[in-house]
């Protein structure tokens, strides 16, 4: 489905680009008419070329925010602003990048068919922050403490237009679908315990603000097209319980600081472009660890044997694929005491 999306925003790109090019070709036209092709043409080579290749990033509506967001009142906060100031900064934060979230539509897994509504979240600040989708609050005072995008069953029936009635919503899973890079403005939401944004069409790198979400114990970017490195200020989530990354492009290797994630107990990063030696990443595998999925990736070398504690492991398949060997005993380190 997210490849059927970008699909259809290819062809409604290339759409546009055409347009662009007969609108520039119907001023030239014109130009020539008048006699004066050769100073104009000049001009407009020295004023449209960077306009041209500027434009499109600047105007992007899945990347860029409100200019004036709305602010969160006491409506919307079930408090005053002055007695809980987190939680207002969480809402207005939330306000600020709504226009970067949209919901793509109901999937019936049964039939199956589509119905893509594209409607945007019910965040507003003429609601109540405790109703608003895919958040949840918690703690005292309370604050955002999670942003779960995943597949959620919703109550409400679905209207089918083939067949003029609503249809039963058992059937039917609604999947809030994120476009665009990630809002680095996510890491302001520094009471977040959970950050779930995986089966979108988010593309770009990881913001390296999201280092500053301390609280974090699941961060989940998995099935998008994320590029580039993992940041090193991830290593900063030292509260990290399980951490995807899986079925994106990252590049470059295998951070060393995974061994500082001393809570960790699931790392998935499957189906990258991550290179380098192993275990050069994981010199000191977090006692906690019970899943490792590292295969569908470019890793060289030999394979430490104490990647095998991980009781859910992809090693073989990593191995098969990769063409390699265990480590030499020699080469070993001592186990990490458990």
């Amino acid at each position: 489905m997210a490849g059927l999306m970008r699909g259809k925003r290819a062809r409604l790109g290339a759409l546009a680009a055409a347009f662009v090019a007969v609108l520039a070709l119907a001023v030239a036209l014109s130009v020539t008419q008048r006699g004066d092709a050769p100073a104009t043409a000049q001009t407009a080579t020295a004023t449209t070329a960077p306009t041209a290749t500027a434009t499109p990033t600047a105007t992007t509506p899945a990347t860029a925010l409100l200019a004036n967001p709305p602010t969160c009142t006491a409506r919307t906060l079930g408090v005053s602003r002055a007695s809980n100031p987190g939680l207002a900064v969480d809402c207005d934060t939330l306000l600020a990048i709504m226009s970067t979230l949209r919901v793509s539509g109901w999937i019936d897994y049964d039939t199956p068919s589509w119905w893509d509504h594209s409607s945007p979240l019910n965040w507003s600040a003429g609601s109540t922050l405790g109703y608003w989708h895919a958040v949840t609050l918690g703690g005292t005072p309370q604050r955002v403490t999670g942003l779960d995008f995943s597949d959620t069953r919703e109550s409400t029936k679905v209207y089918s237009a083939r067949q003029r009635r609503f249809l039963d919503a058992e059937h039917y899973t609604r999947q809030w679908t994120l476009r665009g890079v990630i809002p680095t403005q996510l890491g302001n939401l520094t009471a977040l315990t959970t950050l779930d944004l995986g089966g979108s069409e988010l593309t770009g790198g990881i913001p390296t603000q999201l280092g500053a979400l301390t609280k974090l114990m699941q961060l989940d970017l998995s099935d998008n097209t994320l590029t580039g490195a993992i940041p090193t200020q991830l290593g900063s989530l030292t509260a990290l319980m399980a951490l995807d990354l899986s079925d994106n492009l990252l590049s470059g290797g295998l951070p060393t600081w995974t061994a500082s994630l001393t809570r960790l107990t699931a790392l998935d990063v499957r189906n990258n472009s991550l290179g380098g030696n192993l275990p050069a990443g994981l010199r000191e595998l977090p006692p906690t660890l019970a899943t490792l999925r590292l295969a569908g990736n470019s890793f060289t070398g030999c394979i430490d044997e104490r990647l095998r504690l991980a009781e859910t492991n992809d090693l073989a398949t990593l191995m098969t694929a990769r063409g390699l060997d265990w480590c030499p005993v020699g080469k070993i380190l001592p186990l990490p005491d458990r």
